[in-house]
């Protein structure tokens, strides 16, 4: 895969989050993320009551942008997978709407 640059994400994806954390070896790790497709989060809400961990995965598959990102290092060490579950949440945007009977 192809690297790019973080400026080339944003102009690729629009909004651009990133996490920060350490491996076991306490090297940097790094991982960013654009917001999930509505598909994708219809699957997740489907199974956020019954097992949340697999709602935030498929949002994780979905959102992380691999051409810049340490993917296996955050997908294979579940301390760092857990430490960014409420992060996966947030990148759940909603904007309200006025609904109106006519």
């Amino acid at each position: 895969m192809e690297k790019i640059t973080i400026e080339e994400a944003k102009s690729k994806y629009g909004a651009v989050q990133m996490v920060e954390n350490t491996d076991e070896k306490g090297n940097p790790i790094v991982c960013y993320f654009k917001q999930p497709s509505r598909l994708v989060l219809g699957a997740a809400m489907g199974e956020i009551d019954r097992n949340p961990l697999i709602a935030c995965e498929y949002i994780f598959d979905d959102s992380v942008i691999r051409e810049i990102s340490d993917v296996d290092a955050f997908r294979n060490n579940d301390a760092v997978f857990l430490g960014i579950t409420a992060m996966l949440q947030s990148l759940v945007r909603v904007k309200k709407s006025t609904f109106t009977s006519l």
